[in-house]
């Protein structure tokens, strides 16, 4: 609709439908919604936003490309077009966390592309699981902080356990235990980047069992490499006589997922992964 030219007009009713899939906070959505993400856009910009691609034939064509691209290569060259294109443009199309860009590449195909849309999200993954590695500069353009914090990410999970798709990656990130985790390497978490992946609460649970794996995986890489994580720069493991303790601690109270001590105050933290329990 948005590129036949010699069609009716875009309604906000038919914007509407569309919403619905991409943003958990859209009009009308309901607990046992699906949607991409909770994407911090106010309704009334996304209206603005669909209305501009419409009556600007070269963004809707750009945007086109971007969700279509057969390669990293041509979606990194697309999205910088688009943010050329598009500068002084108030419209949310744009903008250093993404947020919308990758919203619309998610819809396109969430089980190729991470519905974890803010960037400053990602991020933090990236600074949680590999470190100071993540061979994105600082100053890369946006379609390089795109398209390669999505692939990075994703390599990551594929290389713990077969057969995994983004959308599972993105809902696991975001399960309460283990967004703790990787909130934890950012000084700061802005109001409106704390999007939440929405998978319709009251609807049956998305690839539990691999979820379950997964998060069993994470505990084991994370005391395998832990001198190479930012957790590892800040907490220790506990040895007692000799033997390594902290994955698994028993307790009279039941079983910790790791504990570790805080190297400068010699304070004990608990690393909660299991499902369905809260982290300490």
């Amino acid at each position: 609709r948005i590129l036949k030219r010699n069609t009716l007009e875009l309604s906000e009713a038919e914007i509407d439908e569309v919403l619905l899939i991409l943003d958990s906070k859209a009009r009308g959505s309901r607990p046992d919604t699906e949607a991409i993400a909770s994407v911090m856009i106010p309704q009334g910009a996304w209206y603005r936003l669909f209305f501009q691609l419409r009556k600007t034939p070269k963004l809707a064509e750009t945007v086109d490309f971007i969700i279509r691209a057969d390669s990293d290569e041509q979606r990194v060259d697309a999205i910088d077009r688009l943010y050329e294109l598009n500068k002084g443009n108030k419209n949310h199309l744009t903008g250093p966390s993404a947020n919308a860009i990758n919203t619309l590449i998610a819809a396109y195909d969430p089980f190729k592309n991470l519905s974890m849309v803010s960037l400053n999200h990602r991020f933090m993954i990236l600074k949680c699981i590999l470190g100071g590695q993540m061979d994105i500069a600082s100053n890369s353009t946006p379609g390089v902080r795109v398209v390669k914090s999505n692939r990075l990410i994703q390599e990551f999970f594929s290389s713990i356990t077969a057969n995994v798709n983004a959308r599972t990656v993105s809902v696991f990130l975001y399960r309460p235990n283990i967004k703790t985790v990787w909130t934890s390497f950012s000084d700061t978490t802005s109001e409106t980047e704390a999007e939440e992946i929405d998978t319709g609460v009251n609807g049956p649970e998305t690839a539990s069992e691999m979820v379950f794996y997964m998060e069993k995986q994470l505990e084991d890489f994370l005391i395998a490499n832990w001198e190479k994580t930012t957790l590892g720069e800040r907490l220790e493991l506990i040895e007692e006589n000799g033997n390594l303790v902290s994955q698994q601690y028993r307790t009279d109270i039941g079983i910790m997922d790791i504990l570790a001590r805080d190297r400068n105050d010699g304070a004990y933290v608990v690393i909660e992964l299991k499902r369905n329990q809260s982290s300490d």
